[in-house]
């Protein structure tokens, strides 16, 4: 399980890095061989580095940022650790399936999970709505 876990990882953000088209020019392909984030080619985010997110919130369970898995080569707008449910219910299996490999101890599985269920029980935020007049529960 462990080696499959950092393969589907690594083809992952492989998957990532074409779909960002990091791959298409000479700048990016060096800033990658000397461990520096490439420029994104192609899309919205074009000419802006990319950016590595992770799965689990390392402030959930320090150590989460060297875990290879946990890593997510992104565009720069997106968040690490996403609270909404899709983001929730990801780190709460990956957080499983890193106990499953042997890659974090139960205990720290058991804290992740216990943090992401508080996240999920806690009221959404008021956001305005869109007059700006008033706040109103996120949907």
């Amino acid at each position: 399980p462990r080696e499959r876990l950092i393969r589907s990882a690594f083809l992952r953000n492989y998957d990532n890095c074409k779909r960002l088209d990091v791959f298409s020019d000479t700048i990016s392909r060096k800033a990658l061989a000397e461990g520096q984030a490439p420029q994104i080619g192609a899309g919205p985010d074009a000419g802006e580095s990319v950016r590595i997110r992770y799965i689990i919130d390392p402030a959930a369970s320090p150590g989460a940022e060297k875990i290879i898995p946990n890593l997510v080569i992104s565009p720069p707008g997106l968040r690490d650790g996403k609270t909404d449910e899709f983001g929730i219910a990801q780190a709460k299996n990956l957080a499983a399936a890193l106990s499953q490999a042997g890659l974090i101890e139960h205990p720290a599985r058991d804290r992740i999970i216990a943090h992401y269920e508080r996240v999920a029980s806690e009221p959404d935020p008021a956001v305005p709505d869109e007059a700006g007049k008033e706040a109103v529960p996120t949907p």
